[in-house]
């Protein structure tokens, strides 16, 4: 891992320099004045709107709740 990391450092050592000679520096902008345009990443999920509550006397597409299961009783 500490041969890695070396590594890492040293590619970076030469690379940023030659990056940074090339490209300039990275742009930086006041916070009064951001730039034009800003990329949202994530967006989160939004919960689907809430289902109606079906009238008295109608039938629900949701299945009865069932309560304790009956027991089993053996045959004699």
């Amino acid at each position: 891992m500490l041969a890695g990391a070396l590594s890492l450092l040293a590619h970076l050592a030469i690379l940023l320099p030659v990056m940074l000679a090339r490209h300039g520096p990275p742009p930086v902008w006041p916070v009064s004045d951001p730039p034009p345009v800003v990329v949202t990443l994530f967006r989160p999920p939004t919960p689907p709107p809430p289902r109606p509550e079906p009238a008295r006397g109608e039938a629900s597409d949701q299945p009865p709740s069932a309560g304790p299961p009956a027991p089993v009783v053996a045959a004699p």
